[in-house]
């Protein structure tokens, strides 16, 4: 779909099919996340929305940079607090599944504080694997905090 500069939007939590007027997002937490004039920006910031209000299960925004929006794209809220977990329940499968596989590397996404990372290290020992981590600083917490995210895991 493609979303016009000036245009409004809802963003709601329901699942629906998507129209230039309202689309889905998984995230059920964004009502209560955003909050007047913040900017949602999608598909890696190349759309641009402005929140103008919300409600209990959905955003009203203002196309402020339009495109054409794909499926299952995701959703970055600058400046926002996110209450999400660094590793998912999905994440901690696939963790454990690349673990048993012998994987070298894991790039761990949106890591905001140097507790993320504990979290994925403990568990790559627990599997006694010598796998490294990739910490992908892609949240303004983790440029803030960018110095105890890099600092070397300590002995214990």
């Amino acid at each position: 779909m493609h979303l016009k500069n000036g245009a409004r939007v809802r963003i709601t939590t329901h699942e629906l099919p998507g129209t230039a007027e309202e689309f889905s997002t998984n995230f059920k937490k964004l009502p209560k996340t955003v909050k007047k004039g913040m900017e949602v920006r999608l598909d890696d910031g190349s759309i641009v929305l402005s929140v103008l209000r919300t409600g209990t299960d959905w955003v009203d925004c203002e196309v402020l940079i339009g495109g054409n929006l794909k499926e299952h794209k995701g959703i970055n809220l600058p400046g926002a607090h996110i209450d999400l977990p660094a590793l998912t329940p999905k994440d901690l499968k696939d963790l454990a599944m690349g673990l048993k596989l012998g994987i070298d590397h894991v790039a761990l996404s949106f890591v905001r504080s140097p507790d993320d990372i504990h979290k994925a290290r403990a568990i790559i020992k627990r599997y006694g694997a010598p796998t490294r981590v990739i910490a992908k600083i892609e949240h303004p917490d983790g440029i803030e905090r960018i110095d105890s995210i890099l600092a070397p895991p300590t002995a214990s």
